[in-house]
């Protein structure tokens, strides 16, 4: 099978619209709780992405994580997260994960 797109995700019920990022004139998506039903192999890999960006910025400081080992741990920025010189030493698509991040948790 193909690669969906995002009409064939939508359609689906797989995504939905979460919000509209006025600074780049697009709209974000996230996925549904039946998009692990619906597409199992494109919502693992999504996952497996989250994870390790979570990961990356929890290692730099730029997030702490509280109760790591329950089945849903606790997300939160850190102050590093808000300092400019910081945010500038991470490379560009850091930035904008650690964006993405703070659009997620409602920061920003």
């Amino acid at each position: 099978m193909e690669e969906p797109t995002i009409e064939d995700l939508i359609l689906s019920g797989a995504i939905e619209v979460a919000a509209f990022d006025a600074e780049n004139e697009e709209l974000l998506y996230k996925f549904t709780e039946e998009a692990s039903k619906i597409f199992p192999e494109l919502y693992e890999m999504h996952m497996a992405i989250i994870h390790e960006e979570v990961m990356y910025f929890w290692e730099q400081g730029f997030l702490d994580i509280e109760g790591m080992d329950d089945p849903n741990p606790r997300i939160k920025l850190t102050k590093k997260a808000f300092i400019d010189e910081e945010l500038e030493k991470l490379p560009v698509d850091k930035q904008k994960s650690l964006q993405d991040i703070k659009h997620i948790l409602r920061v920003v």
